[in-house]
Formats: structure tokens, C-alpha cells, sequence
């Protein structure tokens, strides 16, 4: 499941038989265009921990749509420089 804000950020959240219990990743975009941000995906959670991430994430700072855009080609780039 992703969720996406208001602020240009979001989280996935996955729960299966091949997960380590609940683990959420933080995204950058919008259902259109997204990646995950931080490097760290969150495994083992409870939901208390789930909540606590979200309202993390929902608060932070609105990025515009011209600044997600800028960041995810950023991100592109340097993943091309890598190969």
C-alpha cells in the first residue's frame, strides 16, 4: 500500500509472508513519480512505530512538483553514473 501527502512525500507499506513482520519505506513524488528517499527500509514494526514514521514523514517540509522532479533526475543520474 502507498500512501501519499500533501507535502510531496510518502510511504509504502507492505505486510506478507515475505516481509519481516510490517515494513514501510519513505517516498518522494506522488503517485505518478516516486522513489524511496531514505536509504533504510523499516522492517519488524508494530503499529505504534507505523504511525509514529507517518507522522514523521507528513510533516516534513512541502517540496513543490519542480523540486521532486529535479530530485528524481538527480537520483537518475548519479544511478547511471554508478553502471
Amino acid at each position: 500500500m502507498k500512501t501519499f501527502f500533501d507535502n510531496n512525500y510518502g510511504v509504502s507499506i507492505i505486510n506478507n509472508e515475505f516481509t519481516n513482520g510490517v515494513e514501510l519505506a519513505v517516498l518522494l513524488g506522488n503517485e505518478s513519480m516516486y522513489m524511496i528517499i531514505d536509504e533504510q527500509v523499516y522492517s519488524g514494526l508494530d503499529t505504534t512505530d507505523v504511525d509514529s514514521i507517518i507522522s514523521e514523514v507528513s510533516s516534513r517540509k512541502a517540496l513543490s512538483d519542480i523540486e521532486v522532479e529535479k530530485s528524481i533526475e538527480r537520483y537518475k543520474k548519479e544511478l547511471q553514473e554508478i553502471e
